[in-house]
């Protein structure tokens, strides 16, 4: 049995961005139903990056903030936010 947990480091990114960029964004709506859906659309054009270890961890986030990933990320996720804000039915 494996002790440590796969940790998908571009979700944990995604998450925090995404709040970062809502905070912005008075007009979209950032209740948690419509932030799952966003992050679900995004992460599911994004490829995913794991890591069994803390250390791995903070390299793959560290090496997220400067290259062609963090690019993708925040464009997958502002293509998310407005997909999601165009059909909100909730609100």
């Amino acid at each position: 049995m494996v002790d440590e947990l796969l940790v998908n480091v571009v979700e944990e990114v995604a998450r925090f961005t995404l709040d970062d960029m809502l905070t912005r964004m008075d007009d979209v709506c950032a209740c948690d139903i419509c932030k799952t859906d966003m992050l679900a659309i995004a992460l599911n054009h994004l490829t995913p990056h794991y890591s069994s270890r803390p250390d791995g961890q903070a390299y793959s986030k560290a090496g997220m903030q400067f290259d062609q990933a963090r690019v993708d990320l925040i464009r997958e996720l502002t293509k998310a936010i407005w997909i999601v804000h165009e059909n909100c039915k909730h609100a």
